[in-house]
């Protein structure tokens, strides 16, 4: 998701990033892992708070999923902790909801063989994603988060909408009214809507809940892919949007300002 994607279709076209901006923090200039933005690297990134060169980083820098056994700890020769690590060990729960099937490396990473021992409080055991749910197509991933959240009230739960990315690699990031790409940001605001709805007329999630909604890239514009090479000038898609959302949030505060 390109940040200004939301500016140019505007409050009409796009309502519910704009109840975001509103109601909750955001900046359009955040930054991706500052030396790759790719769709595997950045997301793990996300979940793990770490860089992926960096010493300490998590290491993950192919954008595929080899499939079993590789897992992040694997290629870091280390284990690799992640958020799902520090709620599911407090005796919380978490999930994860994605999009494109190459998610089953994060499932796989944190799951009841390749998940680390629990040495906070009481051993929750090893798995660390209590609900992993993958899918290639984003509304039925959409429906089904939106069902068991409804349910199941996860303490944490990661949420993965494909759209924008495929279009953009499918059709080329197109800020132009009506293009293919600008309307795929429109079916992801659709879904925000919904869950919107499902946070505001759930009594146990109204008072509790925050969102955050970012992307692992932007996209360069007029083309198909991304490209960050920040010592050449490329940083385009490595700028990406930073919304949060809900109880305890400043109304209408610059992201960016709360915390730079």
């Amino acid at each position: 998701l390109r940040s200004d994607a939301v500016t140019v279709l505007g409050r009409d076209a796009v309502p519910n990033f704009f109840r975001l901006r509103d109601e909750g923090a955001f900046t359009d200039n955040a930054r991706t892992d500052p030396e790759i933005a790719n769709t595997l690297p950045d997301h793990a990134t996300e979940l793990t708070s770490r860089q992926v060169f960096d010493f300490e980083g998590h290491g993950w820098f192919i954008n595929e999923d080899p499939g079993s056994p590789t897992t992040l700890h694997l290629l870091k020769g280390d284990y690799v902790p992640s958020v799902f690590d520090v709620v599911h060990d407090s005796g919380f729960s978490t999930a994860l909801y994605a999009s494109k099937t190459k998610f089953e490396i994060f499932d796989r990473t944190w799951n009841e063989l390749f998940g680390g021992s629990d040495e906070t409080g009481d051993d929750n055991g090893r798995d660390k994603i209590d609900t992993g749910f993958i899918d290639a197509d984003m509304q039925t991933v959409a429906e089904a988060f939106i069902a068991d959240m409804g349910d199941s009230d996860y303490t944490y739960a990661f949420l993965h909408l494909r759209q924008p990315d495929s279009t953009g690699h499918e059709t080329s990031w197109d800020l132009t009214p009506g293009s293919p790409y600008l309307n795929a940001v429109i079916d992801v605001d659709g879904i925000l809507g919904d869950i919107l709805e499902l946070v505001q007329t759930d009594p146990d999630l109204v008072e509790s809940t925050a969102i955050i909604v970012t992307s692992d890239h932007g996209g360069d514009l007029g083309t198909d892919f991304h490209v960050l090479l920040p010592d050449l000038g490329f940083i385009e898609s490595g700028i990406v949007p930073f919304y949060v959302w809900g109880a305890g949030v400043a109304r209408a505060a610059a992201a960016d300002a709360l915390d730079p």
